[in-house]
């Protein structure tokens, strides 16, 4: 639970950390997207210059495996409530 939990943690700080930026050689073009200084060092490449796709998705998989364990439990406890 502990891992299930900073993932979670993890991904709520993620959520912040959206932002809205143009290429300087696409001014024209906005994009949405993370500082990779700014993402929790599971995410980002060693030299901090990066996030790796792959690294972002297994990350971001594994915390929608947390959020549904967890939502699982919630509906079992609520199953149980609307029991009694």
């Amino acid at each position: 639970m502990g891992d299930q939990m900073g993932l979670l943690g993890l991904l709520e700080q993620l959520a912040k950390m959206g932002k809205r930026f143009k290429y300087k050689a696409e001014p024209g073009v906005e994009h949405i997207g993370m500082i990779a200084e700014d993402v929790p060092d599971e995410m980002a490449s060693a030299d901090r210059k990066g996030i790796p796709t792959a690294d972002a998705i297994a990350f971001l998989v594994a915390a929608v495996k947390a959020q549904q364990k967890q939502i699982e439990k919630l509906e079992k406890r609520l199953k149980e409530i609307e029991k009694k």
